[in-house]
């Protein structure tokens, strides 16, 4: 107990002495955060957001659509258009860069004009870079359509093929043209292969479950195969 009243009695005296040093003998009131410091009124206003408010609460929030310190944006978000010395300077890139292009892989017209539009480019370059690249026989919307196909018929339908080709930038009768051309020169036919493809999707699943064939079916129509030919497909592989 002594122990404890020596203890009140030192909080007491501490207080006593904190409140002679204070003026007027009363604490001064207690501080969560230190003062704000001292700005000249030449300072007062916010660099890159405004005028601070005047009753020292901190300055609003900035909305995104401002730019506050380095001059407008463009209001699309794009980055600053390219500039270039002269229209050769602008055929010469674009040209280059055209066929940095058809080095990594083979583009329809409308891929590289795309392309060409992003980088900078204007129309009349374009135009003319196309011109240049169909002349030499860089870019042929015909080839490119025969190589399409060539590459994805065996794992997709002609009409799948046809779309992806249109949604290209080539053109119906390009298209048209290039399908007549190698169904001309085919043995196999649409028919065929999407029995191959069959075989090797169902192989050892069995087609009587209802489940089992309904997805079997639903994989080749999303191929684009013919309704009919996935029919006769999946009649063929029940009679083995």
């Amino acid at each position: 107990m002594s122990d404890l009243r020596g203890v009140g009695r030192s909080v007491d005296e501490l207080f006593a002495r904190k409140e002679d040093a204070a003026p007027g003998g009363v604490l001064p009131p207690f501080r969560k955060k230190p003062p704000r410091p001292f700005v000249p009124e030449e300072h007062a206003e916010t660099p890159c957001f405004g005028e601070a408010p005047e009753d020292g609460r901190k300055s609003p929030r900035v909305s995104g659509t401002e730019t506050p310190c380095f001059g407008e944006a463009p209001e699309d978000g794009r980055k600053s258009p390219r500039v270039f010395k002269s229209p050769e300077a602008e055929l010469l890139f674009a040209k280059e860069k055209a066929l940095r292009l058809l080095g990594d892989m083979d583009r329809t017209k409308k891929e590289l004009s795309e392309r060409l539009s992003r980088a900078g480019c204007s129309a009349q370059s374009i135009q003319k870079t196309l011109e240049y690249l169909a002349r030499y026989g860089y870019v042929d919307d015909a080839r490119y359509a025969g190589h399409y196909y060539a590459r994805y018929c065996a794992e997709r339908g002609e009409r799948r093929i046809r779309l992806e080709l249109l949604k290209k930038g080539i053109a119906r009768e390009i298209v048209e043209t290039a399908f007549a051309e190698i169904d001309s020169a085919e043995t196999e036919g649409e028919r065929g292969r999407c029995l191959a493809l069959a075989k090797k999707r169902a192989a050892g699943q069995d087609l009587s479950d209802l489940k089992v064939r309904s997805r079997l079916l639903g994989y080749l129509a999303r191929r684009g195969f013919r309704e009919a030919d996935i029919r006769a497909a999946l009649r063929e592989i029940e009679k083995q």
